[in-house]
């Protein structure tokens, strides 16, 4: 006879006993108790290292959990038992490699992993179908993203800052769902970022690159560019093709002019191009001030 997982209470919420036992253990494991909230801390501050543990419900189910800050080394296998789990956040945590049981959590739509130690996502990852989010923003020491990435079709925010590649894994940019992606320190533009038709914001910090390739302008959606600190000495005509654009940070750049065609940019609100070697008298910068532009100087 199959045994019944009754609902017992835990820290004010009435749950599965499996899934209680789960917890418990993740207690144990990191010697703090957790605590029920409504939604999950999302990325806090580079400043913020206050240790939490947190849970949320959905439907008498864990749907969510925060455990962050807490100098946790490794994962338990039973994790793989919360299979409503939909929000994981494990940021500033001693986390070196992730066990399957992460890879298992089918209905998993969000995963934190910055400011930890992951050096690798593994294939197994494409198991995660339902992900939208995925941040291993300033984990330092991530080398290796799986080619199996690109079956994540519903995949909308990746966040890649301080990871140890110098180009952009390809496979990234058949991710057409993409709509937020940010990295730094790659060697030259990836190219291939222009087949994201979907992305919406891209930001690349301290890229060694001095230009943009013509296709920028195939991505149609983007809202925003943040190309801060890199090497840029000049931006292509076709830039003025981004007619979604509506803020363009380009500080700490080589620019000594831009193109004409950055007045046809319709729905521009604000460019940044501080630390150039642009003119405030540009002829071009009193046109966008005309148009209503922000324009930083």
């Amino acid at each position: 006879m199959e045994e019944i997982d009754q609902l017992i209470l835990f820290r004010g919420a009435k749950l599965p006993q499996s899934e209680v036992k789960v917890l418990k253990e993740l207690e144990t494991l990191v010697k703090k108790n957790f605590s029920l909230v409504d939604k999950i801390s999302q990325t806090t501050s580079s400043r913020d290292w206050t240790a939490k543990m947190e849970f949320s419900i959905q439907d008498n189910k864990v749907s969510g959990i925060g455990i962050i800050a807490c100098k946790m080394k490794e994962i338990p296998e039973t994790l793989r038992g919360l299979s409503s789990l939909q929000i994981l956040n494990l940021e500033r945590n001693f986390l070196t490699e992730l066990p399957d049981a992460i890879y298992s959590l089918k209905s998993l739509e969000e995963l934190n992993l910055s400011y930890t130690s992951i050096e690798a996502l593994q294939p197994s990852i494409e198991n995660l179908k339902l992900l939208r989010i995925l941040d291993v923003g300033f984990t330092h020491s991530l080398k290796i993203i799986p080619d199996s990435i690109k079956n994540l079709n519903h995949l909308k925010e990746l966040w890649l800052f301080e990871a140890k590649f110098k180009i952009l894994p390809e496979a990234i940019c058949s991710i057409d769902s993409l709509e937020f992606l940010g990295f730094n320190w790659i060697k030259s533009f990836p190219d291939c970022i222009c087949k994201l038709k979907s992305l919406k914001e891209l930001y690349i910090f301290q890229g060694k690159f001095t230009s943009l390739p013509d296709s920028i302008e195939n991505l149609i959606n983007l809202k925003l560019i943040d190309l801060w600190a890199c090497k840029l000495k000049s931006l292509p005509e076709s830039i003025g093709n981004l007619k979604s654009l509506e803020k363009l940070d380009l500080e700490r750049n080589k620019l000594e002019k831009l193109p004409d065609s950055i007045v046809n940019l319709k729905s521009l609100k604000e460019i940044n191009l501080k630390r150039n070697k642009i003119s405030q008298d540009s002829e071009i910068l009193r046109i966008l001030k005309r148009n209503g532009v922000e324009v930083y100087v």
